[in-house]
């Protein structure tokens, strides 16, 4: 009895010492739907449920979809979110196009995004990404204001 005793206390030590959800940082997410025209044609974003990641900056598993929509280019992409960094207010996505319609889908985006909260517009700016850029994730910037639309941010940190 004694040594059934000896081994549950060790086995329960091991599973105390073992890294877990209770241990790990928050996840990033950025959620919501905008409309942007600040720097030529009106670009739609949608981030589809959500863009999270458990590790952010880190790696490439984040979580989610973002559907882009350029209706004057003729482009409406779905896009697999890679990456996501929320630091404070202020978050980029990255992603990788999984469903490109148009003649001109990108085969992926850098979205940057800000939450102004309830006094101060939401920001987004965006430009073209391809694998290379990936490091994008890692330095989220603020862009220009949404012309409508909402988005929330949560910092895991």
């Amino acid at each position: 009895m004694r040594r059934i005793a000896v081994v549950v206390a060790v086995l329960s030590l091991v599973v105390v010492a073992m890294p877990g959800s209770a241990n790990a940082a928050g996840v990033d997410v950025v959620a919501g739907r905008g409309y942007y025209d600040a720097s030529g044609p009106l670009l739609i974003f949608d981030l589809m449920s959500g863009a999270t990641d458990p590790t952010p900056g880190v790696g490439l598993d984040g979580r989610g979809m973002v559907r882009i929509q350029i209706p004057v280019l003729g482009i409406d992409d779905t896009a697999r979110v890679l990456c996501v960094n929320v630091v404070g207010n202020v978050g980029v996505v990255f992603t990788q196009t999984v469903n490109g319609r148009g003649t001109q889908s990108a085969s992926g985006y850098a979205l940057f995004v800000s939450d102004g909260g309830r006094t101060a517009p939401d920001t987004f700016s965006w430009f073209l990404a391809g694998p290379s850029d990936l490091v994008i994730c890692q330095s989220p910037t603020p862009g220009g204001p949404i012309s409508r639309g909402n988005l929330t941010l949560r910092d895991g940190a």
